[in-house]
């Protein structure tokens, strides 16, 4: 919040110069926002995330990426063309491991349109270290999926430093049940920790 101090001054009659004067104590007073965007540096907080969805503090600072969070989540406010296009925020949790087949990442978490789903994704990481791509289906809690692919890549190469950043987009190519034939692309914002847990976000629009 925006804080300024303001100094009172006193509006009682003068008195004799030998009267000792105290100063008026300073007023604390809380400025509003009136709607304009919080700066980057102040993070990001679940009452800025819509559709009511909260988030842990750690989570909310992976997501973060620098502030772009914010910036994807003030495009969702835009009005679509589309009357069958619907924002979707989905927020996750969850880790990378490895298996017979390959790398793949497992998560869970909560989604304004699909409430509390899981989810799994194949982890192809690029030569450099850094660029990545997949493809996966989110699982809502009644069995019904929504498929996509993904690519995206990472501020460092991945296992050099502790917490790594990355972004990216997601495509979404069908489901099952109440998604089948949905399509939609959604922005990717996220951190692998040093232990290989993740915490992202995706914000975007899911037509069906």
């Amino acid at each position: 919040m925006l804080f300024s101090f303001l100094f009172g001054r006193s509006t009682s009659p003068a008195r004799p110069a030998a009267a000792a004067r105290r100063p008026a104590p300073s007023r604390l007073r809380v400025e509003a926002l009136e709607d304009r965007a919080a700066p980057a540096s102040l993070g990001l907080e679940s009452s800025l995330l819509p559709f009511g969805l909260t988030a842990s503090p750690t989570t909310l600072d992976a997501i973060d990426n620098n502030g772009e969070a914010m910036k994807v989540l003030r495009g969702l406010n835009d009005d679509p063309h589309d009357p069958h296009t619907v924002p979707w925020v989905l927020l996750a949790e969850g880790s990378i491991s490895a298996t017979p087949a390959g790398l793949v990442a497992s998560w869970s978490g909560t989604s304004n349109l699909i409430g509390r789903y899981t989810a799994s994704a194949t982890l192809n990481i690029a030569a450099d270290g850094q660029g990545i791509s997949g493809s996966g289906k989110d699982q809502a809690a009644n069995g019904d999926e929504i498929y996509f692919t993904y690519t995206g890549r990472f501020a460092s190469p991945i296992g050099t430093v502790a917490s790594n950043p990355f972004r990216g987009t997601a495509v979404v190519t069908g489901g099952t049940g109440r998604f089948a034939g949905a399509s939609g692309t959604v922005d990717l914002l996220g951190t692998l920790q040093a232990d290989n847990t993740v915490q992202f976000a995706h914000f975007g629009r899911l037509n069906r």
